[in-house]
C-alpha cells in the first residue's frame, strides 16, 4: 500500500469533477485553475469553440430569415423562429454566468 486515502482527498476529487461537469454543462471546456487566475487568452481559447458554433448557427438563421423575408411577411407564424436567433446571445451569456457562479461557489 502506497498511502492512505482520506475523506479530504475524496471530497477534493469530487469537487474537481463537479466543477468540470458544471463548466461543460455551461458550454465551455473545463478550466484547470481558478477563474480569476486564468488569462484572457486561455478564457477565449476555452470558450471560442462553442461561441463560434453558436455564431455560425446565428448567421445561418439570419440568412434563412433574410432569404424568406417576403414569405414571412405573409405568414406571421414564421416569426416564431426569431427566438432561435435571440437564444444564441443567451447561450454565450449562459457560458459566462456558469463560469462566474461556479467560481463564486467555490470561493475562487
Amino acid at each position: 500500500m502506497l498511502g492512505i486515502i482520506t475523506v479530504d482527498d475524496i471530497l477534493w476529487v469530487a469537487n474537481e469533477e463537479y466543477t468540470e461537469d458544471m463548466q461543460r454543462i455551461g458550454g465551455t471546456e473545463a478550466l484547470d485553475e481558478p477563474y480569476l487566475d486564468v488569462s484572457i487568452k486561455n478564457l477565449v481559447k476555452k470558450r471560442a469553440g462553442w461561441l463560434i458554433v453558436l455564431f455560425l448557427g446565428q448567421l445561418l438563421t439570419a440568412t434563412v430569415i433574410e432569404h424568406f423575408e417576403e414569405q414571412m411577411a405573409s405568414a406571421i407564424m414564421l416569426f416564431a423562429l426569431m427566438p432561435v436567433i435571440i437564444s444564441s446571445g443567451g447561450n454565450s451569456g449562459s457560458q459566462a454566468s456558469t463560469l462566474i457562479i461556479q467560481a463564486m461557489a467555490l470561493g475562487k
